[in-house]
């Protein structure tokens, strides 16, 4: 028998300093599958912008729509979708330097070192100055 493995690296451009947009994804604490964990969203955006966030979630990582729910409730998101890896959020305008900031759950339920789909953050009103951040690796224990 035989095996083929091929390694490969490309890099990854920093988004443009002059885009006016930031976004940056954290997990936190220890992933393990069956159990939820929290994501931490942070973004800027120019004053008076709706922003649009896409988040990509690895394989197998599922995303709790009652803790996106709340966030609806309670303002910080005017709508969401969760598609197959991906979650999407629309929030409102913020202030001049106002950072937009959510927390929602995930639950993982495959084990591993998984990667995440491209994130993006774009003006809502338009998806004008979409900027692309490089994905992430989760690492999830049983």
């Amino acid at each position: 028998s035989y095996v083929l493995a091929v390694d490969y690296v490309v890099p990854w451009p920093k988004p443009a300093a002059d885009a006016g947009l930031s976004l940056d994804v954290a997990v936190k604490g220890t992933l393990a599958v069956g159990r939820p964990a929290d994501v931490d969203v942070r973004a800027t955006a120019p004053d008076g912008a709706p922003i649009h966030v896409v988040q990509g979630l690895p394989a197998g990582v599922d995303a709790v729509r009652s803790s996106l729910d709340a966030l609806v409730s309670a303002g910080v998101l005017t709508k969401y979708d969760v598609t197959d890896g991906v979650v999407t959020m629309d929030a409102p305008a913020r202030r001049q330097g106002e950072l937009f900031e959510a927390r929602y759950k995930v639950v993982p339920t495959l084990a591993g070192s998984l990667h995440a789909r491209v994130a993006s953050l774009s003006l809502a009103v338009n998806h004008t100055n979409e900027v692309f951040f490089p994905p992430s690796t989760w690492t999830i224990t049983k």
